[in-house]
């Protein structure tokens, strides 16, 4: 089952009335946590990686309680409302209030006093300024990915998090898959000798063709929807999943699941505060459609460690790390749940690579095996997340540096010190966008 079909089947469960997932006492699970100790946490953005990836982690793991839901289309929101509190009803003891509030203006969640944090899953135009507006407001923050829509909003996000002490956690699961791990651990620790090459393979992005005007549904807050980015005539195909292939609300599949892909390389590499220093990409757009992402890629990066990144949508979908003592590739498909992962078995040039034992000297990495789990535990404890904002913000970046290189048509050279394009004031003008009054990163 792909991605699509599980969100579908997923959504279509709740709308019908069904619990999103068998409460924890049908189970069999005990140990029941305190409520002075569960995280309320708000999630605002109730769409397809909601319904079929965070509602569902988050209504099993009792040291959270979803007491809010977001979300501009009535029918999405009614929905995702209903259903927590389905669930809820079936799964708390009896008396136990479980009532989820919803709402469809973000500004109205983020002002309930007793919200400790908010899980982000909007288009992705929308994240750095639903995160910065809930960390002012003392919230915690998961955030998915692509983090965000241009390199100064996650310029931006950083800032916050540092100023608002919040904790943050980026929407990277693979920080969170034991065996993206154990291979980035290999890698890490010099299994391949020094790694010379890495090629990243992702997919094609969405093209949709034209599509005619339509009339606003009634239950859909469009303009909302829109908030920072231009004006645009409404048709259906813009909004939800569909904003992936347009520019004003995403960068495509490269943007999309390159962050995670990117972010499993700079994890390997040890570069997740960094980012090339050379960025090269070619890109097939077809102006003609309501879609002007790139449909298919391809780029060449060069980072100051001394090697070298390949890759775009001819490669197999994952990263294959090449050395001196030969190659790993890592398939990637779409992260998900520990439970339910999506990374498919390894392979190397010699299968002996895979099996290396790593002795107590070893570098080890941050350990991670559930990614919302660990998230609450940071809010808990003020400690570290499995993917903060600046690591969530630099395997963001270098997507956005790709899709400059592709939309200026050069080739360009980046500093990931101050985190501009060298000499060049037109790819560091494309670093940030004008936003639609009055929306601001402020």
């Amino acid at each position: 089952m792909n991605r699509r079909s599980f969100i579908k089947s997923s959504l279509a469960a709740a709308a019908v009335g069904g619990p999103l997932i068998v409460p924890s006492r049908v189970l069999g699970l005990d140990g029941a946590v305190a409520p002075s100790n569960r995280i309320n946490i708000g999630v605002i953005g109730a769409g397809g990686i909601a319904g079929g990836f965070h509602f569902p982690a988050l209504l099993r793991n009792e040291n959270a309680r979803i007491t809010a839901v977001c979300d501009v289309d009535a029918r999405r929101l009614n929905t995702a409302r209903d259903g927590v509190s389905g669930y809820y009803a079936n799964s708390l003891p009896a008396g136990t209030p479980g009532d989820c509030a919803g709402f469809q203006d973000f500004r109205e969640l983020l002002a309930l006093p007793d919200l400790d944090a908010v899980l982000i899953a909007t288009p992705d135009h929308w994240h750095a300024v639903i995160a910065i507006a809930a960390m002012k407001a003392g919230k915690d923050v998961y955030g998915e990915k692509p983090l965000t829509l241009t390199i100064a909003e996650g310029q931006a996000m950083v800032n916050a998090t540092r100023r608002y002490g919040r904790v943050f956690q980026t929407g990277t699961q693979n920080r969170s898959n034991h065996v993206v791990r154990g291979i980035c651990e290999l890698v890490r620790n010099g299994v391949l000798g020094k790694v010379h090459t890495v090629q990243v393979g992702l997919p094609a992005s969405i093209q949709l063709p034209r599509q005619p005007v339509m009339p606003v549904p009634p239950e859909f807050d469009y303009d909302l929807w829109l908030g920072p980015a231009p004006f645009m005539p409404y048709t259906e195909q813009r909004c939800h999943f569909s904003f992936r292939g347009i520019l004003d609300y995403s960068g495509g599949s490269l943007t999309d699941l390159g962050t995670h892909y990117f972010n499993v390389m700079h994890w390997a590499m040890g570069v997740d505060h960094s980012g090339p220093v050379s960025i090269e990409g070619h890109g097939n757009f077809d102006r003609n459609h309501l879609s002007d992402v790139a449909n298919t890629y391809q780029y060449d990066l060069e980072y100051a460690e001394g090697f070298k990144v390949t890759g775009g949508t001819s490669l197999p979908l994952g990263v294959r790390f090449e050395g001196e003592n030969g190659w790993i590739f890592l398939p990637l498909g779409f992260p998900g749940p520990e439970t339910n992962p999506t990374v498919q078995t390894p392979s190397a040039s010699d299968p002996a690579l895979l099996a290396t034992r790593l002795d107590d000297r070893a570098t080890r990495l941050f350990v991670s095996n559930d990614h919302h789990d660990t998230f609450l535990r940071a809010v808990r404890t003020r400690g570290e997340s499995a993917s903060p904002v600046e690591i969530g913000h630099r395997s963001t970046s270098v997507c956005h540096l790709i899709n400059i290189s592709m939309r200026l048509g050069r080739k360009l050279r980046w500093n990931p010190l101050t985190e501009e394009f060298v000499g060049d004031d037109s790819a560091n003008q494309m670093c940030s966008r004008a936003m639609r009054e009055p929306w601001s990163l402020t």
